[in-house]
């Protein structure tokens, strides 16, 4: 009994570990995403105007990015796993910013 809880501990342990590292991993990275981010929305607002989330919102039919959510039983505690699942599909706005100043 004894050796199946220290078997228990270390996959808790290690699966702790592996989703610090991530969160870490994802931490790290989020301050060049935001700044990109940021600097991509000056952009479309300086291009278009203060219009620009209304022009979004009429444009857009359906996502195309969806997050799938379940639980994962680990030595029975249930921890959150997300999975991002991206559907293909033109959109409207598929053109933009081909006629005029574009940055890539």
């Amino acid at each position: 009994m004894l050796v199946l809880m220290m078997m228990q501990a270390r996959k808790w342990d290690n699966v702790c570990r592996q989703i610090l590292k991530e969160i870490i991993e994802k931490k790290e990275g989020m301050g060049d995403i935001m700044k990109h981010a940021f600097f991509s929305l000056t952009e479309a607002v300086y291009s278009a105007g203060d219009s620009v989330k209304n022009t979004i919102f009429d444009n857009v039919e359906t996502a195309t990015i969806k997050v799938n959510g379940g639980l994962d039983n680990v030595a029975g505690v249930k921890i959150p796993k997300f999975a991002a699942e991206v559907i293909p599909g033109e959109t409207k706005m598929d053109l933009t910013g081909r006629l005029g100043y574009h940055s890539s």
